[in-house]
């Protein structure tokens, strides 16, 4: 959200923030500081989600005060909890406001056995009726819900704010493979396997992750060629992606996940969209039927496997760092298919959304 609002004029909007401490500036939106409304127990857990739902009545009432306060046209709601999603379709109602939920991950099939998992039913029901528009992370969510609950939302995806190079870097990326991000219950597997087949091709693996040491040692993804490092900035990541040989996108098959089916189908990765512009290889461990696999194959960007063998993954990953035409043809699909993920153009999408449909309410 920060990528995508820093595209905007600071005035033009106002953060409802739910936070564990004193509000802060947020870096890359010059003068923007969030207005608490509620508190939040720090990392996402069961305290976080009961707090959250403890204070959602007065959160509600202090969000819809702000939005009178700085007239705004509109309240958007950014679902990262289902209490966070309920607090601002309550402020519109209590202001008077269109609603804009934008959802990032399912709201029922997301919190599916998770801590009062019961509320997300009727929180969506409310989000679904109210919505001036429903505005979603992807094409697979806009078609799971069209399918699933006869609903139609928007996509607005995620956002890429540098220039994307016309054609792929000259130089090439060296032996290993990357991943970016956590390892946790929607990759756990998946991950494990591709991280196996990097070892049965005498491939290094370099992982730029939150996880523990020791946590990856676990899930059997460490080895003596694997390398963990801390990455400090966006430049320094961008940077290190495209000095590497392949980068890895993977997600779990349903019977190895306790998340649900339809979440994990329509998962599309936040680090996707720099895996693209980087212009370097990427290989893509998923089933078949999920967006992830229809995206790479659709734009024809990637080496996919979707089956569980190790053996797919080895030849996939010495096919990748051996490089090659078939190769070289996919990182320049890669190119073009970041362009679909442009700051500007995303901007540019989300307004027209807001504008059109506040002007039906006028």
């Amino acid at each position: 959200m920060r990528n995508l609002l820093s595209c905007f004029d600071p005035a033009s909007f106002t953060i409802a923030g739910v936070s564990s401490r004193e509000e802060r500036p947020i870096e890359g939106l010059a003068g923007v500081r969030p207005i608490p409304i509620a508190a939040s127990a720090g990392a996402a857990g069961r305290l976080t989600t009961a707090l959250l739902e403890v204070q959602t009545p007065l959160a509600a009432y202090r969000a819809a005060a702000l939005a009178r306060r700085v007239r705004a046209c509109a309240v958007m709601g950014v679902y990262p909890y289902v209490q966070v999603i309920d607090i601002a379709e309550r402020a519109a109602r209590l202001a008077g406001l269109p609603f804009f939920p934008y959802l990032h991950d399912t709201i029922v099939e997301g919190t599916t056995g998770r801590f009062r998992a019961g509320a997300a039913v009727a929180v969506q029901e409310r989000v679904f009726r109210n919505a001036r528009r429903l505005l979603v992370m992807s094409d697979g969510m806009r078609d799971l819900y069209a399918l699933k609950y006869g609903v139609e939302a928007h996509a607005v995806p995620h956002t890429y704010q540098e220039p994307i190079p016309d054609q792929p870097p000259e130089t090439p990326g060296n032996a290993g493979a990357f991943w970016g991000g956590l390892v946790y219950t929607i990759n756990r597997r998946s991950f494990a396997r591709v991280a196996g087949a990097l070892r049965s091709a005498h491939a290094t693996l370099t992982l730029a992750s939150q996880n523990s040491r020791e946590d990856l040692e676990r899930m059997g993804v460490m080895s003596p060629g694997t390398d963990l490092v801390f990455v400090g900035d966006r430049a320094e990541y961008l940077r290190l992606l495209q000095g590497q040989g392949l980068l890895v996108l993977a997600l779990d098959w349903p019977d190895e996940s306790p998340v649900h089916e339809d979440e994990l189908a329509t998962i599309f990765p936040t680090k996707t969209p720099e895996y693209l512009a980087s212009g370097r290889p990427i290989l893509v461990h998923c089933p078949e039927s999920y967006y992830l696999a229809r995206f790479f194959r659709e734009y024809g960007c990637g080496l996919l496997v979707t089956e569980r063998s190790e053996d797919r993954l080895l030849a996939a990953c010495n096919e990748a760092l051996r490089g090659g035409p078939q190769v070289r043809a996919a990182q320049a699909a890669a190119l073009r298919a970041a362009g679909k993920f442009g700051a500007a153009a995303v901007a540019g999408a989300l307004k027209k959304h807001l504008d059109d449909a506040v002007a039906e309410a006028d």
